[in-house]
């Protein structure tokens, strides 16, 4: 539990340091006006520049840590299922506060799963209408 509250912390510290830097570029770099019908190259030009400003590598190691607390929750509620059965064994405060935690957590993941298909459908289906 140290590792994963460990590593929530490295990953909001990773995280921020594009979103720094993206502050930064906004404020010496203003997003040019644009005009109807007009020259748009100006906007463009800044958008590339914006999007070259961020970091891939730091973009990589944030996903790179998120999938280590994702694979670290999964191996969490295999261990917690997996002793089930020697609860009395363990102190009840942290087993159930554990057991609640998963299974929330799962109720949560498979809701958010359902909505996302349930978005990606109805836009499949609006752009097919389109």
């Amino acid at each position: 539990m140290i590792v994963v509250a460990v590593l929530m912390l490295v990953e909001r510290a990773v995280g921020s340091i594009n979103t720094v830097k993206d502050r930064k570029f906004l404020r010496e770099n203003p997003k040019p006006d644009t005009v109807e019908g007009g020259d748009n190259q100006a906007l463009l030009d800044w958008k590339n520049r914006r999007k070259a400003n961020k970091s891939i590598g730091i973009a990589v190691l944030g996903s790179l840590i998120r999938l280590i607390q994702f694979i670290s929750f999964i191996i969490g509620c295999i261990f917690i299922f997996g002793i089930y059965s020697q609860r009395d064994q363990c102190d009840g405060f942290v087993f159930w506060t554990s057991y609640i935690y998963c299974v929330l957590s799962i109720i949560l993941y498979v809701f958010g799963v359902c909505i996302l298909g349930c978005v990606c459908c109805c836009l499949a289906i609006c752009n097919a209408a389109n």
